[in-house]
C-alpha cells in the first residue's frame, strides 16, 4: 500500500514533510496528502501541499500526485480557501500564497520554507462523495490531481523576515 512516503527532496526543500500516502501499483507509486477539518486555516494547508506535490513531480518524485480532504459540507458549498482547489483550474502560486497568506505564515513559524516553488500548477477533480453525518452534521470529502503545468520557478519571500 505505502511503501514509501519519504521524497528524497530534502536537499532542494528543507524540512519538506513525508507525504501522507503513497499507493503503489504496477511499479508506479503516487503520492498524496490528507486534510480533514472544519476550519479555513485547516483546509489552507491544501496550498501549501499542492506546492509541494507541483515541487516533488518536478524533481521526478512520483507518477502522480493526489489531494484528498473532508470537511464539512457548508464549506464544500462555500467552495473556499482550500475546498476551491479540488473544483479544478489553473493556479498560480503567488496568488495561492497571498490569499493563504495565514497558514503560510504559520507554516513559516514551525520552520517550513522553502527556497523556491514552481509558479503553476494545475488541479483536476477526480471525485467527491455524497454527503456522510459525523456528530450530527454533513460531511464530504473530495479527491484531485495535482500537476505542475510547466517549470517556471518563483522565489520564495519569506513573510516572517
Amino acid at each position: 500500500m505505502s511503501p514509501s512516503l519519504s521524497h528524497g527532496l530534502k536537499h532542494e526543500w528543507p524540512r519538506l514533510g513525508l507525504f501522507d500516502i503513497s499507493p503503489r501499483w504496477g511499479g508506479l507509486e503516487v503520492f498524496g496528502e490528507l486534510k480533514c477539518g472544519e476550519s479555513d486555516l485547516t483546509l489552507s494547508a491544501c496550498g501549501w501541499d499542492v506546492a509541494k506535490q507541483a515541487f516533488c513531480l518536478q524533481q521526478g518524485v512520483g507518477a502522480g500526485m493526489l489531494l484528498v480532504a473532508a470537511a464539512p459540507q457548508t464549506m464544500w458549498d462555500a467552495g473556499g480557501i482550500g475546498i476551491e482547489l479540488f473544483a479544478g483550474g489553473e493556479w498560480d502560486m503567488d496568488d495561492i500564497r497571498t490569499r493563504y497568506s495565514e497558514g503560510f505564515r504559520e507554516w513559516e513559524d514551525d520552520g517550513y520554507e522553502p527556497d523556491y516553488v514552481f509558479r503553476r500548477l494545475r488541479t483536476s477533480a477526480i471525485g467527491h462523495t455524497d454527503a456522510f453525518d459525523i456528530a450530527g452534521k454533513p460531511w464530504r470529502s473530495g479527491i484531485a490531481r495535482v500537476e505542475a503545468v510547466d517549470a517556471e520557478r518563483m522565489r520564495w519571500v519569506p513573510f516572517l523576515s
